[in-house]
Protein backbone atom coordinates (compact mmCIF):
# COMPACT_ATOMS: atom_id res chain seq x y z
CA UNK A 1 0.00 0.00 0.00
CA UNK A 2 2.03 3.62 -0.95
CA UNK A 3 1.43 6.28 1.10
CA UNK A 4 -1.54 8.22 -0.22
CA UNK A 5 -3.78 5.38 0.43
CA UNK A 6 -2.09 4.43 3.87
CA UNK A 7 -3.02 7.55 4.91
CA UNK A 8 -6.31 7.40 3.53
CA UNK A 9 -7.03 4.46 5.30
CA UNK A 10 -5.93 5.71 8.46
CA UNK A 11 -8.46 9.43 7.69
CA UNK A 12 -10.97 6.42 7.86
CA UNK A 13 -10.65 5.14 10.82
CA UNK A 14 -10.58 8.11 12.61
CA UNK A 15 -14.09 8.98 14.47
CA UNK A 16 -14.09 12.29 15.74
CA UNK A 17 -13.00 11.30 19.66
CA UNK A 18 -9.76 13.14 20.20
CA UNK A 19 -8.52 10.35 22.35
CA UNK A 20 -9.16 7.47 20.83
CA UNK A 21 -8.13 9.03 17.63
CA UNK A 22 -5.10 10.23 19.09
CA UNK A 23 -3.94 6.46 19.58
CA UNK A 24 -4.77 5.48 16.35
CA UNK A 25 -2.83 8.52 14.51
CA UNK A 26 0.46 7.21 17.00
CA UNK A 27 -0.26 3.76 16.48
CA UNK A 28 0.27 4.95 12.48
CA UNK A 29 3.20 6.20 13.60
CA UNK A 30 4.56 3.57 15.96
CA UNK A 31 4.02 0.76 12.60
CA UNK A 32 5.68 3.30 9.97
CA UNK A 33 8.75 3.75 12.66
CA UNK A 34 8.70 -0.39 12.64
CA UNK A 35 8.61 -0.29 9.10
CA UNK A 36 10.68 2.39 8.35
CA UNK A 37 8.39 4.24 6.07
CA UNK A 38 9.29 7.59 6.40
CA UNK A 39 6.96 9.36 4.43
CA UNK A 40 4.21 7.91 6.22
CA UNK A 41 5.55 8.84 9.25
CA UNK A 42 5.93 12.57 8.12
CA UNK A 43 2.03 12.35 6.87
CA UNK A 44 0.93 11.21 10.37
CA UNK A 45 3.15 13.20 12.62
CA UNK A 46 1.45 16.15 10.17
CA UNK A 47 -2.14 14.70 11.37
CA UNK A 48 -1.08 14.03 14.90
CA UNK A 49 -0.12 17.61 15.64
CA UNK A 50 -3.76 19.12 15.10
CA UNK A 51 -4.92 15.94 17.60
CA UNK A 52 -2.04 17.06 20.10
CA UNK A 53 -4.24 18.85 23.41
CA UNK A 54 -2.87 22.51 24.49
CA UNK A 55 -2.58 21.21 27.96
CA UNK A 56 -0.12 17.40 27.56
CA UNK A 57 -1.22 16.78 31.03
CA UNK A 58 -4.79 15.72 29.63
CA UNK A 59 -3.40 12.62 27.79
CA UNK A 60 -1.91 11.17 31.51
CA UNK A 61 -4.06 8.31 31.52
CA UNK A 62 -4.19 7.55 27.76
CA UNK A 63 0.24 7.87 27.79
CA UNK A 64 -0.62 4.97 30.98
CA UNK A 65 -2.83 2.97 29.08
CA UNK A 66 -0.64 2.41 25.86
CA UNK A 67 2.70 3.99 27.29
CA UNK A 68 4.67 2.48 24.39
CA UNK A 69 3.11 3.32 21.14
CA UNK A 70 2.30 7.10 23.00
CA UNK A 71 6.67 6.98 24.05
CA UNK A 72 7.56 6.22 20.46
CA UNK A 73 4.74 9.01 19.00
CA UNK A 74 6.21 11.61 21.62
CA UNK A 75 9.97 10.86 20.57
CA UNK A 76 9.41 11.66 16.78
CA UNK A 77 7.03 14.38 17.09
CA UNK A 78 9.64 16.01 19.61
CA UNK A 79 11.90 15.82 16.75
CA UNK A 80 9.96 17.20 14.07
CA UNK A 81 11.43 20.40 12.83
CA UNK A 82 7.71 21.44 11.20
CA UNK A 83 6.10 21.47 14.76
CA UNK A 84 7.62 24.75 16.43
CA UNK A 85 10.51 24.44 19.29
CA UNK A 86 8.59 25.61 21.78
CA UNK A 87 5.55 23.13 21.32
CA UNK A 88 7.97 20.39 21.19
CA UNK A 89 9.72 21.16 24.41
CA UNK A 90 6.32 21.55 25.57
CA UNK A 91 5.66 18.25 24.91
CA UNK A 92 9.06 16.46 26.10
CA UNK A 93 8.94 18.72 29.69
CA UNK A 94 5.35 16.94 29.53
CA UNK A 95 7.57 13.04 28.63
CA UNK A 96 10.36 14.16 30.92
CA UNK A 97 7.72 14.56 34.25
CA UNK A 98 6.35 10.98 33.05
CA UNK A 99 9.51 9.53 32.88
CA UNK A 100 11.18 10.53 36.00
CA UNK A 101 8.02 9.72 38.07
CA UNK A 102 7.99 6.07 36.18
CA UNK A 103 11.74 5.71 37.03
CA UNK A 104 11.29 6.34 40.74
CA UNK A 105 9.16 3.58 40.90
CA UNK A 106 11.19 1.38 39.09
CA UNK A 107 14.66 1.95 40.75
CA UNK A 108 15.38 -0.79 43.16
CA UNK A 109 16.80 1.26 45.85
CA UNK A 110 20.54 2.24 45.58
CA UNK A 111 20.67 -0.08 42.56
CA UNK A 112 21.15 1.72 39.57
CA UNK A 113 19.19 1.17 36.79
CA UNK A 114 20.27 0.82 32.95
CA UNK A 115 18.47 0.76 29.66
CA UNK A 116 20.94 -0.60 27.32
CA UNK A 117 20.16 -0.01 23.53
CA UNK A 118 21.05 -3.99 22.58
CA UNK A 119 21.59 -7.46 24.16
CA UNK A 120 25.31 -6.94 22.76
CA UNK A 121 26.03 -3.88 25.07
CA UNK A 122 24.55 -5.74 28.10
CA UNK A 123 26.95 -8.56 27.03
CA UNK A 124 29.66 -6.02 26.68
CA UNK A 125 29.32 -4.13 30.29
CA UNK A 126 29.20 -7.34 32.14
CA UNK A 127 32.35 -8.19 30.61
CA UNK A 128 33.86 -5.17 31.43
CA UNK A 129 32.63 -5.34 34.83
CA UNK A 130 33.40 -8.78 35.01
CA UNK A 131 30.44 -9.84 36.66
CA UNK A 132 30.64 -7.82 39.79
CA UNK A 133 28.44 -4.78 38.93
CA UNK A 134 24.86 -5.30 41.01
CA UNK A 135 22.13 -3.21 38.45
CA UNK A 136 18.28 -3.48 37.81
CA UNK A 137 17.95 -3.18 33.69
CA UNK A 138 14.75 -1.63 32.02
CA UNK A 139 13.78 -1.50 28.64
CA UNK A 140 12.41 1.47 29.07
CA UNK A 141 14.41 4.07 26.55
CA UNK A 142 15.09 6.63 29.79
CA UNK A 143 18.74 7.37 27.88
CA UNK A 144 16.97 8.14 24.73
CA UNK A 145 13.97 10.30 26.36
CA UNK A 146 17.15 12.23 28.83
CA UNK A 147 19.49 12.81 25.31
CA UNK A 148 16.49 13.72 22.95
CA UNK A 149 15.56 16.44 26.00
CA UNK A 150 19.38 18.11 26.57
CA UNK A 151 18.99 17.72 22.20
CA UNK A 152 16.27 19.95 22.52
CA UNK A 153 18.01 22.38 25.00
CA UNK A 154 20.78 22.91 23.28
CA UNK A 155 18.31 24.07 19.73
CA UNK A 156 16.88 26.37 22.34
CA UNK A 157 20.14 27.73 23.75
CA UNK A 158 20.04 26.43 27.36
CA UNK A 159 23.18 24.43 27.25
CA UNK A 160 23.56 24.61 31.35
CA UNK A 161 19.91 22.12 31.12
CA UNK A 162 20.89 20.04 28.40
CA UNK A 163 24.40 18.61 30.21
CA UNK A 164 21.97 17.98 33.28
CA UNK A 165 20.05 15.75 30.85
CA UNK A 166 22.92 14.59 28.41
CA UNK A 167 24.56 13.41 32.09
CA UNK A 168 20.98 11.94 33.28
CA UNK A 169 21.28 9.91 29.11
CA UNK A 170 24.73 8.60 30.44
CA UNK A 171 23.62 7.33 34.05
CA UNK A 172 21.07 5.12 32.68
CA UNK A 173 22.86 4.15 29.50
CA UNK A 174 26.54 4.49 30.69
CA UNK A 175 27.24 2.18 26.93
CA UNK A 176 25.94 5.37 24.86
CA UNK A 177 29.13 6.21 22.44
CA UNK A 178 26.32 8.67 21.31
CA UNK A 179 25.11 10.18 24.51
CA UNK A 180 29.26 10.45 25.24
CA UNK A 181 30.03 12.04 22.76
CA UNK A 182 27.41 14.89 23.20
CA UNK A 183 28.87 15.19 26.76
CA UNK A 184 32.41 15.43 25.39
CA UNK A 185 31.64 18.25 22.83
CA UNK A 186 30.34 20.08 26.28
CA UNK A 187 33.44 19.36 28.07
CA UNK A 188 35.52 20.80 24.92
CA UNK A 189 33.78 23.93 24.67
CA UNK A 190 34.25 24.67 27.96
CA UNK A 191 38.16 23.48 27.54
CA UNK A 192 37.31 20.98 30.64
CA UNK A 193 40.40 18.71 30.02
CA UNK A 194 40.30 16.33 33.04
CA UNK A 195 36.56 15.80 32.24
CA UNK A 196 37.37 15.47 28.92
CA UNK A 197 40.25 12.66 28.63
CA UNK A 198 38.24 10.83 31.80
CA UNK A 199 35.34 10.21 29.83
CA UNK A 200 36.85 10.02 26.18
CA UNK A 201 38.97 7.26 27.84
CA UNK A 202 35.89 5.44 28.87
CA UNK A 203 33.82 6.35 25.55
CA UNK A 204 37.56 4.48 24.20
CA UNK A 205 37.15 1.65 26.76
CA UNK A 206 33.45 0.73 25.19
CA UNK A 207 33.47 2.44 21.43
CA UNK A 208 32.45 -0.74 19.35
CA UNK A 209 32.29 1.62 15.66
CA UNK A 210 35.22 3.04 13.68
CA UNK A 211 33.66 6.33 14.33
CA UNK A 212 33.12 6.00 17.84
CA UNK A 213 36.69 5.08 18.66
CA UNK A 214 38.17 8.01 16.11
CA UNK A 215 36.07 10.86 18.30
CA UNK A 216 37.10 9.37 21.43
CA UNK A 217 40.93 9.28 20.39
CA UNK A 218 40.06 12.84 19.06
CA UNK A 219 38.71 13.89 22.75
CA UNK A 220 41.43 12.69 24.30
CA UNK A 221 43.86 13.99 22.02
CA UNK A 222 41.87 17.56 22.14
CA UNK A 223 42.62 16.92 26.58
CA UNK A 224 45.86 16.08 25.81
CA UNK A 225 46.63 19.23 23.81
CA UNK A 226 45.07 21.39 26.76
CA UNK A 227 47.35 19.78 28.94
CA UNK A 228 50.91 20.88 27.21
CA UNK A 229 51.40 17.22 26.08
CA UNK A 230 51.85 18.05 22.91
CA UNK A 231 53.29 14.65 21.32
CA UNK A 232 50.74 12.37 22.62
CA UNK A 233 48.09 14.87 21.25
CA UNK A 234 49.63 14.19 18.24
CA UNK A 235 49.82 10.55 18.88
CA UNK A 236 46.10 10.16 19.69
CA UNK A 237 45.32 12.52 16.54
CA UNK A 238 47.29 9.93 13.79
CA UNK A 239 45.94 7.12 15.29
CA UNK A 240 42.04 8.39 14.88
CA UNK A 241 42.64 9.02 10.84
CA UNK A 242 42.85 5.54 10.87
CA UNK A 243 39.77 4.91 11.77
CA UNK A 244 37.63 8.09 10.68
CA UNK A 245 36.35 7.89 7.64
CA UNK A 246 34.10 11.48 7.53
CA UNK A 247 36.42 13.89 9.61
CA UNK A 248 34.61 16.75 11.27
CA UNK A 249 35.46 20.31 10.19
CA UNK A 250 38.16 21.80 12.17
CA UNK A 251 39.87 18.73 12.71
CA UNK A 252 42.95 19.67 10.88
CA UNK A 253 42.88 23.38 12.45
CA UNK A 254 43.57 21.02 15.79
CA UNK A 255 46.56 18.90 14.31
CA UNK A 256 47.93 21.72 13.13
CA UNK A 257 47.51 23.44 16.40
CA UNK A 258 49.50 20.63 17.48
CA UNK A 259 52.25 20.82 14.91
CA UNK A 260 52.71 24.61 15.62
CA UNK A 261 53.09 23.55 19.46
CA UNK A 262 55.53 21.09 18.35
CA UNK A 263 57.35 23.25 16.20
CA UNK A 264 56.84 21.09 12.95
CA UNK A 265 55.35 22.31 9.76
CA UNK A 266 54.27 19.26 8.36
CA UNK A 267 52.26 16.39 9.76
CA UNK A 268 54.62 12.96 10.83
CA UNK A 269 53.80 9.29 10.53
CA UNK A 270 54.36 7.29 13.86
CA UNK A 271 55.03 3.82 13.88
CA UNK A 272 53.66 1.22 16.09
CA UNK A 273 57.45 1.03 17.86
CA UNK A 274 57.08 4.45 18.20
CA UNK A 275 53.90 4.76 19.56
CA UNK A 276 54.68 1.93 22.19
CA UNK A 277 57.93 3.88 23.00
CA UNK A 278 55.98 7.01 23.88
CA UNK A 279 52.77 5.15 26.24
CA UNK A 280 55.65 3.21 28.06
CA UNK A 281 54.42 3.29 31.44
CA UNK A 282 51.28 5.35 30.66
CA UNK A 283 47.78 3.85 31.85
CA UNK A 284 46.22 5.54 28.29
CA UNK A 285 46.82 4.49 25.02
CA UNK A 286 45.80 5.45 21.15
CA UNK A 287 44.43 2.58 20.19
CA UNK A 288 40.60 0.70 20.25
CA UNK A 289 39.77 -1.66 23.33
CA UNK A 290 40.45 -5.20 22.32
CA UNK A 291 38.18 -6.57 24.49
CA UNK A 292 35.15 -5.53 22.45
CA UNK A 293 35.86 -6.76 19.84
CA UNK A 294 36.30 -9.95 21.45
CA UNK A 295 32.83 -9.82 22.69
CA UNK A 296 31.73 -8.98 19.36
CA UNK A 297 33.06 -11.73 18.39
CA UNK A 298 31.57 -13.95 20.33
CA UNK A 299 27.86 -12.31 19.91
CA UNK A 300 28.33 -12.74 15.95
CA UNK A 301 28.97 -16.18 16.58
CA UNK A 302 25.84 -16.79 19.21
CA UNK A 303 23.28 -14.60 16.97
CA UNK A 304 24.37 -16.42 13.16
CA UNK A 305 23.66 -19.89 15.16
CA UNK A 306 20.20 -18.01 16.30
CA UNK A 307 19.39 -17.41 12.17
CA UNK A 308 19.39 -13.78 13.19
CA UNK A 309 21.12 -12.31 10.23
CA UNK A 310 20.37 -8.49 10.35
CA UNK A 311 21.59 -8.61 13.94
CA UNK A 312 24.95 -10.56 12.47
CA UNK A 313 25.30 -8.43 9.70
CA UNK A 314 25.05 -5.07 11.49
CA UNK A 315 27.87 -6.59 13.94
CA UNK A 316 30.42 -8.10 11.44
CA UNK A 317 30.33 -5.21 9.69
CA UNK A 318 31.56 -3.08 11.74
CA UNK A 319 34.44 -6.11 13.33
CA UNK A 320 35.16 -6.57 9.58
CA UNK A 321 36.63 -3.28 9.59
CA UNK A 322 39.32 -4.08 13.00
CA UNK A 323 39.57 -7.11 12.37
CA UNK A 324 40.02 -7.76 8.50
CA UNK A 325 41.69 -11.25 8.61
CA UNK A 326 39.26 -12.87 11.01
CA UNK A 327 38.04 -15.75 8.37
CA UNK A 328 35.58 -17.52 10.66
CA UNK A 329 33.83 -14.01 10.98
CA UNK A 330 34.03 -13.30 7.21
CA UNK A 331 32.58 -16.04 6.25
CA UNK A 332 29.35 -15.90 8.88
CA UNK A 333 29.19 -12.50 7.21
CA UNK A 334 29.04 -13.87 3.99
CA UNK A 335 26.49 -16.44 4.93
CA UNK A 336 24.42 -14.09 6.60
CA UNK A 337 23.84 -12.40 3.26
CA UNK A 338 23.17 -15.19 1.34
CA UNK A 339 20.23 -15.92 4.03
CA UNK A 340 18.59 -13.02 3.44
CA UNK A 341 18.99 -12.88 -0.27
Amino acid sequence: MNTAKQIEHLKQLLTGNRKSDRYVIFKCIDEAVTNNETEVLNECMRIAVNYMPNNPEDMMDEFSKYEETYTIAFLHITLFQEVSLFKRISLMNYLIKYVSKKEEIERQGETPLYAFDSPFQKQLFDKLTGNRFKYSESTYPYYLIYSQYALLLTEYGDHANAYQYYSKAHVTNPMSTEVLFQLLILFKQSRQSEDLFRLGQWMLNVASTTKGIAHALQMMAYSLYLDGKFEESYAFFFQSLKYDENPYPGLNDEINGVLTALKREDPYNLSKVDISNLFIGKTYKPQANELVFDVMREYIIVEFTKQNYLEVLQYSHEYMKIRPRDSKVSNIHKKALEALN
